[in-house]
């Protein structure tokens, strides 16, 4: 078989989401014996990371490094076609937008299937300013809407996204299939825990929380902070214990468990407000903002973390982090929205708390840390359920299928 992939960024022009998830399916589907070709925008000057490399041919088209331009959208126009025509694939498995572009340009020669990465509007957060973030959106979303009504060869990551689909196109448009996201677990080893935590320097004892990913409104952030700053307020972690419960938790030189930390990896426009807003916790050593870190080191992060906390504010199609934190054993407390419910079981995995609502995180962080640490049982068969259900392999299988079909 052989596989084109149509994606306008990759790992190496920016770590997200979508780009990862276009990575982990060219390398898997390598892994298979399939020949992966590549459609993409061109090299930036500075590389985020190495380039993808694949057992075929990658075609960089004009325009803005990982992102769509009018110069790409024009190159895509005028040689996609000839590029089809040469290599010949089986499959053009497009990402996201990209099918937008390449069901018209490339439909009438070869099969194509989209992946969609959330619907247009799942993760938007709702509220005042909406049509002055995202009025491109509202440009796009005829041609969207058109896209989606009149092509079936669509895979969702989730069931929450094959629902939104057809709430928002007003149709009865099916998915191809549903395929939940895996990853390459070589980049989340589970590290001894000791060392994870030494190299963040967690002293033993001392409960650590971790949040990952863009430090945008968006992503919840400022709820984070201000129910991490209003749970040390209101004392839940500083409850005494007895005996022997104190003494598996860590204690002060007072009798009480040790206060916890949060640590957040991640860049953003956001970043700046929190750092002024947290100032005296930031002075503390309360809280410490990592900045962006490489995948090695979130790994370690992941691992070394008594608890996960993601409160994106949009309704995710999937929730790789939670995926990701849940595969390095770390329980999640997340939003009820989009498909977390999915990825994170309530009780087995982690809790899931109101969207917006700084004081329900409070409560459960409270609730969390009066339980922590976790047994390293209780973690270990976590990391090892979620590796089963995450993994690359498993992904990839159940894209091979829906080609197939």
């Amino acid at each position: 078989m052989r596989v084109l992939i149509v994606c306008r960024s990759f790992p190496h022009h920016r770590p997200g989401g979508m780009e990862w998830h276009a990575h982990d399916v060219a390398e898997g589907l390598m892994a298979e014996g399939v020949t992966v070709d590549v459609i993409t925008t061109p090299l930036p000057r500075r590389p985020a990371l190495a380039p993808l490399r694949v057992n075929g041919w990658v075609l960089e088209l004009g325009g803005t490094p990982g992102a769509y331009d009018m110069r790409f959208l024009w190159d895509f126009a005028r040689r996609a076609g000839r590029f089809v025509r040469e290599v010949r694939p089986d499959v053009v498995h497009a990402q996201g937008m990209a099918g937008m572009l390449a069901d018209p340009v490339l439909g009438r020669k070869v099969p194509v299937v989209t992946t969609v990465h959330g619907t247009l509007w799942s993760e938007t957060v709702p509220g005042p300013g909406h049509l002055r973030r995202y009025w491109k959106r509202y440009l796009l979303a005829p041609l969207w809407k058109r896209f989606v009504r009149s092509w079936a060869r669509l895979i969702v990551d989730s069931r929450f996204t094959a629902r939104e689909l057809r709430h928002e196109t007003k149709s009865r448009v099916r998915p191809l299939a549903v395929v939940p996201l895996g990853f390459d677990l070589g980049r989340f080893p589970l590290l001894p825990r000791a060392e994870a935590r030494s190299e963040w320097g967690i002293a033993e004892g001392v409960p650590l929380i971790a949040a990952a990913g863009r430090v945008e409104e968006a992503k919840g952030f400022g709820d984070l902070v201000a129910a991490f700053c209003e749970q040390r307020v209101t004392g839940g972690q500083l409850s005494a214990g007895r005996g022997e419960e104190r003494e598996a938790r860590g204690a002060n030189n007072e009798g009480r468990p040790a206060e916890p930390v949060l640590t957040i990896a991640g860049e953003g426009t956001l970043l700046p407000v929190l750092q002024r807003a947290a100032a005296d916790a930031v002075r503390e050593g309360r809280i410490r903002f990592a900045g962006r870190v490489p995948a090695e080191r979130l790994a370690s992060l992941l691992r070394a973390a008594d608890l996960f906390v993601n409160l994106d504010r949009g309704a995710p199609a999937f929730g790789l982090a939670n995926a990701e934190a849940l595969c390095m054993g770390t329980p999640v407390l997340t939003t009820d929205a989009g498909a977390h419910r999915e990825v994170v079981r309530s009780g087995e995995d982690g809790t899931l708390v109101p969207r917006g609502s700084p004081h329900a995180v409070a409560e459960a962080l409270g609730g969390w840390l009066a339980r922590l640490p976790e047994p390293d049982a209780v973690r270990e068969e976590r990391a090892r359920a979620a590796r089963e259900r995450f993994s690359r392999e498993r992904m990839v299988r159940r894209l091979m299928s829906a080609y197939g079909r």
